[in-house]
C-alpha cells in the first residue's frame, strides 16, 4: 500500500465594497453582509499601525483647538448666542465634538442622540453614539430615515436582542425627546450609510495586519520553515510525536531561544536525527517590498500630502522637511480637513438653529510643529477686485523701512528699565502724569519737539514694536512686521508719527496708498502687533529712585495731577488692527467683508 501524503490551501479573505440592503424580515437596513460591518473598520483602525496613526492624527486636527466664531465678541446678540453654545456643550458629553471628529474619519459617519428640552424649544444636551451600534430604519419614497436602531452589538449571537427604536431628529416634529442625528459623507450609491474616504485602501490596510502577523509568527516560531529535523530511529506513536514536538518548540522556537545549541545523542549515525535548512523562497525580499507598498497605499488613500505629518518618515533631509511640512500642512488642511469640518459643522447647524445660534462656527487650526504657519495676519482669498486683493499689495519700501529703523534706539544708557506695559490709551494719561508730576519743574513740557514731550530730567519714554518673537505670533507676519521686531528697537512717539508720513509699509494705506498711520494702525488692517511702551529711570539721580516715585505721586495734590495731565492718546494706538471695527479695514475695502482670521487673544507681553 503506498503512503499517502495530503495538503490542502488556505484561502484567504477577499476585499469587497461593503453591501447595504434590506434584510428579509427585518426593518432595519444591513451595515455589511454581516451587518458588521463597523466591527470590521474598527479591526482595521486597532490592527494597523500606520492606518491608526493617520486616523488619530486626522481626528485631532478636524476637532484643531476647538470651536470660535467669527466677530463672537461684536454685538451683544453674538454674544448670547455664544453663551447659548457654550452652556449646550457643556451640558453634553465630554469631549463630544473629538468623538464626532474621530467617528467621522474612521467610519465616514458619526450619530448624535439629541435630547430636547420639556418644552421642545431647544436641545438641552447632546449625547455621542458609537457608530456600529447604529441602524438605519428604511427610507420612504422620498429617501427620509425616520427610526434608527440602536444595540450594543449587532453580531449573530445577540439575535434575540431587541434593538431600541428611536425617531430622527426633526425640528418639525418633536414629539420626542431622545431622537438621533446622522452626519455622513457623501458617497455615490450609498444613501443609508457612510463610508470612511479611505475606503480604497482597506485592502492594503489588511495586508498591513497580515504582514505584521507574519514577522511575529516567523520570530515566535523561528525554526519554520527554516529548518527541518528527521529522526532515522522509526516512527513513533501519535503520543510519543507530539511530545518530541513539543520538547523541541519548547527549547528552540522563539527569539529568546536564537543562537541555542542542538545536542542528539544516538547509537549510530544511521539513526542520528537530520538537520536540514529550508532554502528560502524570497519571502523576506518580498515582505520588505509589501511593507513599502503598503505604507505608500495606505497614505495615498488617506490623501495624505506629506507622511511626516503623522511621523512617517522620509529621505529627505530635515531642511527640505520643514519646508515640506510647512507646504504639506497648508495642502493637506485646505483639501481633507477642512472639508471634515465642514461636513461636521453643517450636520450639527440643525441643532444650533433650533437653539436660536446662528454665528459662523469655525474650528481653530492646530499645528503639528511650532514652524508650520496655520494661518495668515492678512485677509484669506476672497472674491474681490483685483486692485484690492492683498496678492498685489506692493513690498514695504525697503529704504523707507530702513529709514525707519534707523531712527530707532537701543536702550538708553545711564537709565533703568522700571516700567514695561503693552500701550493702553488710559493708563497712557495716567503714567505720563506720574512722570510729569514728579518733577514739577517740568510740568509744561516744550511742544517744538515731540520726541521731548514725555521725557524729562528724570524719564524716559520709549516704544517698541511688539512681541519681540515672531514666533509668538499664531499667524505668519508681514515683512514690515518682521522687520521691525527682528531690529527690537525702541522709538519715540515723534519717530513714529514721522515713518506714518513715509511709505515704509506701502499698500496698507487708504485705498492702496503708501503711507497711512502706523501709531494707530500698526502693520495693517487684521495685524495682531502692538506697541509697547517702556519707562526709564535715569541712574543714581538724587531726586528720586524707582520705589519713590510711587509714593511722590501719592502725594501729589489732585489739582497739580490733572495739571500735568497730556493730551489723550487716541483709543487705538491701544488696540491691534484685528481688534477694531472691520479688522482695521478701511468699509470700502472689499478684501474685508470676508476676513475669517479669529479675533485670537491678544499676545502677552514679550519676555527680553
Amino acid at each position: 500500500m503506498k503512503n499517502k501524503s495530503e495538503f490542502s490551501v488556505m484561502g484567504m479573505p477577499v476585499h469587497d465594497v461593503p453591501q447595504f440592503e434590506e434584510i428579509q424580515g427585518k426593518d432595519w437596513i444591513s451595515y455589511g453582509s454581516d451587518d458588521c460591518y463597523g466591527d470590521y473598520l474598527e479591526s482595521l483602525y486597532l490592527g494597523s499601525s500606520i492606518h491608526s496613526a493617520i486616523v488619530n492624527g486626522v481626528g485631532s486636527m478636524i476637532y484643531g483647538k476647538g470651536l470660535d466664531a467669527v466677530e463672537r465678541d461684536d454685538s451683544e446678540g453674538n454674544k448670547e448666542q455664544w453663551l447659548r453654545l457654550q452652556t449646550l456643550l457643556n451640558s453634553s458629553d465630554d469631549e463630544l465634538l473629538k468623538k464626532l471628529a474621530l467617528d467621522l474619519k474612521l467610519y465616514g459617519q458619526c450619530y448624535v442622540n439629541t435630547i430636547w428640552n420639556k418644552a421642545r424649544t431647544s436641545v438641552a444636551m447632546m449625547k455621542h453614539l458609537p457608530v456600529h451600534t447604529m441602524r438605519a430604519g428604511i427610507a420612504d419614497s422620498e429617501g427620509k430615515i425616520h427610526e434608527w436602531y440602536y444595540k450594543n452589538s449587532w453580531a449573530k449571537v445577540n439575535d434575540r436582542q431587541k434593538p431600541n427604536v428611536i425617531k430622527s431628529f426633526s425640528t418639525e416634529d418633536r414629539t420626542s425627546a431622545s431622537t438621533v442625528l446622522q452626519i455622513k459623507r457623501y458617497s455615490p450609491s450609498f444613501h443609508y450609510y457612510g463610508l470612511p474616504d479611505s475606503q480604497g485602501s482597506n485592502g492594503y490596510v489588511e495586508l498591513d495586519i497580515q504582514v505584521q502577523s507574519f514577522h511575529l509568527n516567523n520570530i515566535k516560531n523561528s525554526l519554520m520553515p527554516s529548518m527541518m529535523l528527521s529522526f532515522s530511529n522509526g516512527i513513533p506513536t501519535d503520543q510519543e510525536r507530539a511530545d518530541i514536538e513539543r520538547k523541541v518548540y519548547e527549547k528552540f522556537s522563539g527569539s529568546n531561544n536564537a543562537g541555542k545549541l542542538l545536542i542528539t545523542f544516538n547509537d549510530g549515525p544511521d539513526t542520528a536525527p537530520k538537520i536540514e535548512p529550508i532554502s528560502s523562497n524570497g519571502s523576506d525580499d518580498m515582505y520588505t517590498y509589501l511593507s513599502t507598498e503598503i505604507t505608500n497605499k495606505v497614505l495615498t488613500g488617506h490623501r495624505i500630502t506629506s507622511p511626516l505629518l503623522f511621523g512617517v518618515s522620509s529621505n529627505s533631509s530635515w531642511g527640505s522637511n520643514a519646508e515640506e511640512l510647512n507646504d504639506s500642512y497648508s495642502l493637506f488642511h485646505n483639501t481633507v480637513i477642512e472639508e471634515f469640518q465642514d461636513i461636521l459643522l453643517k450636520g450639527l447647524s440643525p441643532v444650533f438653529e433650533s437653539n436660536a445660534i446662528n454665528l459662523d462656527l469655525f474650528f481653530i487650526p492646530s499645528k503639528p510643529a511650532n514652524f508650520i504657519n496655520v494661518d495668515d495676519d492678512t485677509t484669506e482669498v476672497v472674491e474681490a477686485p483685483k486692485e484690492e486683493m492683498s496678492s498685489d499689495i506692493p513690498k514695504p519700501d525697503e529704504s523707507c523701512l530702513e529709514a525707519l529703523i534707523l531712527l530707532g534706539e537701543d536702550a538708553p544708557e545711564g537709565y533703568e528699565l522700571i516700567d514695561e506695559r503693552e500701550v493702553d490709551y488710559e493708563d497712557e494719561d495716567r503714567l505720563d502724569g506720574m512722570i510729569n508730576g514728579v518733577n514739577l519743574a517740568s510740568v509744561i513740557p516744550s511742544t517744538s519737539d515731540q520726541s521731548k514731550e514725555q521725557d524729562n530730567s528724570l524719564f524716559k519714554i520709549r516704544y517698541q514694536y511688539a512681541p519681540l518673537k515672531i514666533d509668538q505670533m499664531p499667524y505668519p507676519s508681514r515683512d514690515f512686521c518682521v522687520k521691525m521686531v527682528g531690529a527690537a528697537k525702541f522709538y519715540t512717539k515723534e519717530n513714529i508719527y514721522k515713518a506714518g508720513r513715509t511709505s515704509v509699509n506701502a499698500g496698507w494705506g487708504p485705498d492702496g496708498a503708501s503711507k497711512y498711520d502706523i501709531w494707530l494702525y500698526k502693520g495693517g488692517g487684521s495685524c495682531a502687533h502692538y506697541w509697547s511702551r517702556f519707562t526709564f529711570l535715569k541712574k543714581d539721580n538724587q531726586k528720586i529712585t524707582a520705589k519713590q516715585r510711587q509714593a511722590i505721586i501719592n502725594a501729589m495734590d489732585p489739582a497739580e495731577r490733572k495739571a500735568v495731565t497730556p493730551k489723550k492718546n487716541d483709543p487705538k494706538v491701544a488696540e491691534r488692527p484685528r481688534d477694531m471695527d472691520n479688522r482695521g479695514f478701511l468699509p470700502s475695502n472689499k478684501a474685508a467683508q470676508n476676513i475669517k482670521t479669529p479675533r485670537n487673544p491678544a499676545p502677552k507681553k514679550a519676555d527680553n
